[in-house]
């Protein structure tokens, strides 16, 4: 182990020897060398007009952001509305027939139509030309009517408590 009796020694400054000088500014041209051949040759390139410009930047980034936002929710609003026409929230559940003595519900669902599992828009705004189809299709019936009650039914396989 070296003792040292100057503990300030490498501190201080000394004079460099002209061959000492050209080994430095060799190992600081490496260095640099070394830097730039991490960046990507395009990095340095590359000069946008956003760069010099960040107005223009963010009034770019606006308009994207806009168009971003109203083709997603038009999307969304587009598959929302076909998971409903899938769903069976879109479909009749039950069809009722009251104050059918002559004829059997069956008979009157033929006449009329109208089944379960049927689509709400092939009923629904065509109530008056459905009622004038079951008169037409069976003569035995006197009058028709329709309405609709839309009730959330509960799961299969749940009680009352």
């Amino acid at each position: 182990m070296k003792f040292r009796l100057n503990r300030q020694e490498s501190k201080q400054q000394r004079s460099l020897t002209p061959w000492e000088q050209y080994q430095e500014q060799a190992k600081q041209k490496r260095r640099q060398q070394q830097r730039q051949a991490r960046t990507p040759k395009w990095f340095h390139q590359a000069k946008r007009i956003g760069d010099k410009l960040p107005r223009l930047k963010h009034q770019r980034n606006r308009q994207l952001v806009r168009r971003l936002t109203i083709l997603l929710t038009s999307f969304t609003v587009v598959i929302l509305a076909m998971v409903y026409l899938v769903s069976p929230l879109s479909h009749l559940q039950h069809v009722r027939v009251t104050g059918a003595h002559a004829l059997s519900v069956r008979q009157i669902q033929t006449a009329t139509g109208v089944l379960p599992g049927d689509s709400i828009f092939n009923v629904m705004g065509h109530e008056k030309k459905l009622q004038q189809q079951a008169l037409q299709r069976n003569s035995r019936l006197k009058k028709s009517r329709s309405s609709f009650i839309y009730s959330i039914t509960r799961p299969f396989g749940s009680q009352n408590m």
